[in-house]
């Protein structure tokens, strides 16, 4: 019994590491933001390193796909001012396209947001190369009318950790107290 004791001092410092390190290291999944056009909320997410082209069934979904620049402009303007400049991936200049047209065989057309703040000329990118400073604008779809929240990694990791370490009290706190009782 001595000996199981001797090693559970160790255990509860590696564990305790290892609980430590994964409540810092949070979620890393991207996470919609929520954007006001018009008294209406969007949820906007963008995709980032992949072309128009092969995600140009999500990407036409959007409220503004099919509308004027201006639209496109309205949404650009809201996230810049609601939102700011969430996107700088690549630590060079990041732009955030939200595309409302085709503009010709290669490239597309859209309200553009560089990561400097500077918003929201219109201009146009190519359709079908992918570029990691290159991000597409896109609504989340709706997850119904009964949706169950999330958990956060983050916040779950920090539970188990607490979980854990009182654990680890009782047990030490039993053990001593067998001790006392026997000697």
């Amino acid at each position: 019994m001595g000996e199981i004791l001797s090693v559970f001092p160790c255990l509860v410092r590696i564990a305790s590491l290892v609980a430590f390190c994964l409540a810092l290291l949070g979620p890393s999944s991207a996470r919609a933001v929520n954007v006001t056009v018009g008294g209406t909320t969007y949820d906007i997410l963008f995709l980032s390193n992949v072309s128009f082209n092969a995600n140009d069934a999500v990407l036409e979904s959007t409220p503004w796909w099919g509308t004027d620049h201006l639209t496109a402009q309205d949404f650009a303007n809201a996230y810049n001012t609601q939102v700011g400049v969430n996107f700088d991936l690549t630590g060079s200049v990041d732009m955030l396209y939200f595309i409302y047209s085709d503009a010709g065989a290669t490239q597309v057309a859209g309200a553009r947001i560089l990561d400097t703040g500077v918003c929201c000329g219109v201009t146009t990118t190519a359709n079908n190369s992918p570029s990691p400073s290159v991000h597409f604008a896109y609504v989340a779809a709706p997850a119904g009318p009964a949706a169950v929240p999330e958990i956060d990694g983050n916040a779950l990791a920090k539970a188990l950790f607490i979980l854990f370490a009182l654990g680890a009290w009782l047990h030490t706190r039993r053990a001593k107290n067998k001790i006392t009782a026997t000697g």
